[in-house]
């Protein structure tokens, strides 16, 4: 009996494709405006990141540092922020989230993808099944790419622990596509593993603040710790209701609104520790919430915002 593991969904067809490209000659990556020293690491299994912040890689570039990407066994976190990708560069890029199973981080913030080169990426993270941690704030993305990313996020073996879609103009149909992620996980009989949940502008309003209050109301991301709300079109009784919901279910909200400053915004992708509640409020967590109960147990004076909160060192 072979021992070779039969190919996954998909993979089969992108190895079909890719078998009829040329193979990428080892010495002509070198000749990349990237650093040679980083290829030859991918190319040695040296190198367990890669940190190409602002490069802007031509799609023919990418395309060969992608080829080595898929063969590597060592690279675990990929950061390709403001590199200008777009729909020319995500053929690439999936090809090797398709075949590298070592990569669990991935941050595409600050690029140009929009709702079609999101169903791809999310089509290589459902054959991919190993991402952890996946950064896409500020791109170009709506609630079409909002339901294919959700779509494969049920799919991923792993727990998503880190999601990032700040900046998109998701709005309140990505946050019932977030809700129905959730139900699919408890469907299959497993739970939403997301801990740090980043929405920061993202055009939601009263709908998004009920579904998300669904959300942490039943305990539909049990390990959630913090979610960033900042900059979003929520009215007053939906700050309080958003609040009143996460208090009672242990998770520090982050926001800033125009009906009065909540805690500093804090835009640290790690680091984030989520305090114990106290005794007052693990009280208060266990009975019906008003807004005025919610503002002392969050410390708040009459008149506004109470202290603001230092971003972790």
């Amino acid at each position: 009996m072979s021992g070779t593991r039969s190919p996954a969904p998909g993979e089969a067809d992108a190895e079909k494709v890719y078998a009829e490209r040329p193979e990428v000659d080892p010495r002509k990556i070198n000749l990349l405006e990237v650093d040679g020293k980083l290829i030859d690491a991918i190319v040695a299994n040296k190198t367990d990141k890669i940190m190409m912040i602002g490069a802007k890689p031509q799609p023919e570039q990418l395309q060969m540092l992608c080829a080595v990407l898929a063969k590597n066994t060592t690279v675990a976190y990929i950061n390709l922020a403001r590199c200008g990708i777009a729909t020319p560069h995500v053929e690439h890029l999936c090809h090797a989230l398709e075949f590298n199973k070592t990569i669990v981080g991935l941050d595409l913030s600050c690029n140009s993808l929009a709702d079609d080169d999101v169903r791809q990426v999310a089509r290589a993270l459902r054959i991919n099944k190993h991402i952890e941690h996946l950064f896409l704030q500020l791109n170009r993305f709506g609630p079409v790419g909002m339901y294919h990313l959700c779509n494969a996020i049920v799919h991923v073996s792993a727990p998503l622990r880190s999601l990032d879609l700040s900046r998109n103009p998701i709005g309140d149909e990505g946050a019932m596509c977030l809700r129905r992620m959730c139900e699919d996980f408890c469907l299959d009989g497993r739970t939403c593993g997301i801990e740090r949940l980043y929405l920061n502008k993202c055009g939601l309003a009263s709908e998004a603040s009920a579904q998300l209050c669904y959300i942490l109301d039943h305990r539909l991301m049990p390990q959630l710790q913090v979610v960033h709300v900042t900059d979003n079109d929520f009215g007053e009784q939906d700050v309080y209701e958003l609040r009143g919901a996460a208090l009672r279910a242990g998770v520090k909200v982050k926001m800033l609104t125009g009906v009065g400053d909540i805690v500093k915004l804090d835009w640290v992708h790690e680091g984030l520790e989520v305090p114990p509640l106290s005794r007052q409020q693990r009280r208060l967590a266990e009975t019906k919430l008003e807004p005025e109960v919610v503002r002392q147990a969050l410390g708040e004076t009459e008149e506004g915002g109470g202290e603001e909160e230092r971003a972790p060192s």
